[in-house]
This record gives structure tokens, C-alpha cells and sequence, in this order.
């Protein structure tokens, strides 16, 4: 009789024990901008990504040659996705909206990197373009960014913040290359 109530406890017990974490989701967000929009028509084309990134699951580098793919912390949507919506967010605050007439600016980007590790470092490389009729203009960009704290949720701010970074700068080669065609 006794033994059946122990059975009991400790079939619960490892039941409790085998069930996994809940999946926790982030966003990137759109980050705000205090200058008046330049009114430009652009267009920005889907920004491209590394295979290695376009997965559910948020990805840190744990070493020169690895990574920890965090199976419980996931991106909210595909990734490629939610950094053409946020870049596009980004250059609208900064550039105006789009109109219908033809675009001043054709932007393509290539992110390289975006990534941190575990100490809260993140990281954000890109190559991008701007054409204008038929010239075009080939830029590099990276910077990185310490997160307030080394956790996904603060990683991820930091990772809104350099794509905020990323849409200064191409805001501002924009109006240098109007200064330069006007």
C-alpha cells in the first residue's frame, strides 16, 4: 500500500522533469528618429540575409567558428522579413514615404552579420547600394553595440538599435548624393 503513493510521486516527478522551457518570441523594432523626414522618393529593395540567420531560432556566437542556436528563443516572424519591415519603417521616418512617383533612390542591402555573443556584444555588418537613374554607389557598413544586459531580450534591442544606426547613415549618403546632383 505504501509503495503505490511513492510510485505515484515519483512518476510525476520526472514527467515534471522531461517537459521543456516555453518557447519565449521577439521582434525587432523600428527605432525613432528627432530629424525632420527629406521627402526623397526611394525604394528599398528585400533586404538579403545569411542562411546561417534565416532560421526560427535566435543564433550567438560562442566562438570564432561556433555558434549556440537558443532553441527556445525565437524570432516572432522569418527574419529576412522582419529587417526589410523594420529598415523600411527606419527610412520612412528619416526619408518621407513613398510616393508614386518614379524613385529617386533604389536601395538594395546585403546583412553579412548580425549576430552577438554571449557577453551582450552585438554585431552588424552590411553591404549596400543606392542607384540613382543609372549610377550606382557601393557602401560597407559595421558597428556593434553593447546590450544593457547579456540577456535575448536586451540583445535584441541592441540589434534594433544598429539597424537604426544602418538607416542614419543611408539617410545621410542620400542627402549627400542629392547636394552632389543638384
Amino acid at each position: 500500500m505504501t509503495m503505490r503513493p511513492l510510485i505515484i510521486w515519483l512518476l510525476l516527478t520526472l514527467a515534471a522533469c522531461s517537459a521543456s522551457p516555453d518557447n519565449r518570441y521577439y521582434t525587432l523594432s523600428p527605432s525613432p528618429h528627432a530629424d525632420q523626414a527629406l521627402s526623397r522618393n526611394w525604394e528599398l529593395n528585400p533586404v538579403t540575409i545569411p542562411e546561417l540567420l534565416n532560421r526560427p531560432q535566435i543564433i550567438l556566437k560562442s566562438g570564432a567558428n561556433s555558434i549556440t542556436i537558443e532553441e527556445y528563443n525565437r524570432w516572432a516572424e522569418p527574419l529576412d522579413g522582419m529587417i526589410t519591415r523594420v529598415l523600411n519603417d527606419n527610412l520612412t521616418a528619416r526619408m518621407g514615404l513613398h510616393s508614386e512617383a518614379p524613385e529617386e533612390y533604389r536601395i538594395s542591402i546585403t546583412i553579412d552579420e548580425l549576430d552577438a555573443d554571449n557577453d551582450g556584444n552585438v554585431f552588424l555588418s552590411a553591404f549596400w547600394t543606392v542607384q540613382t537613374g543609372e549610377e550606382t554607389k557601393n557602401y560597407k557598413f559595421q558597428r556593434s553595440e553593447h546590450a544593457k544586459a547579456s540577456d535575448i531580450g536586451s540583445i535584441v534591442a541592441a540589434m534594433s538599435t544598429l539597424l537604426g544606426s544602418l538607416s542614419d547613415t543611408i539617410s545621410s549618403e542620400c542627402s549627400l548624393l542629392t547636394a552632389e546632383h543638384s
